[in-house]
C-alpha cells in the first residue's frame, strides 16, 4: 500500500513537472482569467445601473415565481414605468441551464420593457418563473 502511494505521487508529481510550461496550462488559465475578467464586468456594470437608478430616484421592487426547482426571486430597478435593471436574488434551478435563460431573459425584457416575451427552449419552467417573478415584481 505504501509503495502504490508513492508510486502515484510521483505521477502526479512528473504529470505537473510536464505540463507546468506548456501552452495548454497556459491557455487553460488564460481562459479562466478572462471568464473571471467578464463577470466583474457584467457585475460592475450592472451595480452602476443599479446605483445610478438609485441616484435618480429609481425604485427596486421584488417578486417572485416558481422555477423548476424552487422559487426564483428578483429585483427589478423601475424608474417611474420604466424596467432598468433586473437583479436576480435566488434562484435554484440547474446553474447551466438557468443562468443563461435568465441572462437572456432580463435582456428581452428590459428591451421590451415588458415581461411578455417568448421563454427560453430548454429552460421553459425557469423562463416562466422568472418572467412570473418579474410581473410580481412590476406589477404588471
Amino acid at each position: 500500500m505504501k509503495n502504490e502511494k508513492k508510486v502515484i505521487k510521483i505521477g502526479i508529481n512528473c504529470i505537473f513537472l510536464l505540463t507546468q510550461n506548456s501552452s495548454i496550462q497556459y491557455n487553460l488559465h488564460e481562459i479562466i482569467l478572462l471568464r473571471r475578467v467578464e463577470y466583474m464586468k457584467k457585475f460592475l456594470i450592472s451595480m452602476l445601473v443599479i446605483l445610478s437608478a438609485v441616484a435618480f430616484g429609481a425604485e427596486v421592487k421584488e417578486g417572485t415565481g416558481l422555477g423548476y426547482a424552487d422559487d426564483i426571486k428578483v429585483a427589478v430597478t423601475m424608474d417611474g414605468d420604466k424596467i432598468v435593471a433586473i437583479e436576480v436574488k435566488e434562484n435554484s434551478d440547474t446553474p447551466g441551464i438557468a443562468n443563461p435563460a435568465i441572462e437572456q431573459l432580463t435582456k428581452k425584457v428590459i428591451e421590451a420593457q415588458s415581461s411578455q416575451v417568448d421563454t427560453v427552449a430548454g429552460a421553459t419552467y425557469t423562463s416562466e418563473g422568472f418572467l412570473e417573478a418579474v410581473n410580481n415584481a412590476t406589477g404588471k
